[in-house]
């Protein structure tokens, strides 16, 4: 920007600015990649967890959800300290770990709507910027003619 002399060119800060919708997409996957930690975690301390409990069956519906699986599962590692699945304080055993997966599935779902608030948010400011660019010149000038056939004194007055 600086090789321009001034005035020459401008710039929109909003080309520079990041879009909140990726940046809700990539908490998004994170919170996909957490979960996937957390089952794997899971599996090697308690083979069978996945029988006895409801928040498998909720992670699994939200995991078959089209966006919400990781590209790449080989990022999911197995955590070496409980701060690497959010976790404060002495390693999780699984019925902790059963209740972070809920969490993460709370969050994933706030996360959900927030990504659809954005998107319908865009979809607003797209509509207003199209209705901002039609070019209502006829349309006035249409209405000033059928004003001016009916009361020539009103135009008269009207331009001054």
């Amino acid at each position: 920007m600086a090789t321009y002399m001034q005035g020459q060119i401008e710039f929109g800060l909003l080309s520079v600015c990041r879009d909140p919708l990726w940046a809700l997409h990539e908490h998004h996957l994170s919170l996909v990649k957490r979960i996937h930690t957390v089952q794997a975690r899971l599996d090697m301390l308690k083979p069978d967890w996945k029988s006895v409990t409801n928040v498998y069956l909720s992670a699994k519906r939200v995991l078959q959800d089209g966006t919400s699986r990781p590209d790449d599962k080989s990022t999911c590692k197995i955590p070496s300290s409980s701060t690497e699945v959010g976790y404060s304080g002495n390693f999780p055993d699984a019925a902790e770990l059963m209740a972070l997966q809920q969490q993460l599935i709370t969050d994933i779902a706030k996360v959900d709507v927030q990504i659809c608030e954005e998107q319908e948010s865009v979809k607003d400011e797209e509509l207003r910027a199209r209705e901002r660019q039609h070019d209502f010149g006829p349309m006035i000038h249409a209405w000033l003619n059928m004003l001016s056939k009916k009361d020539h004194n009103l135009l008269k007055d009207m331009m001054g």
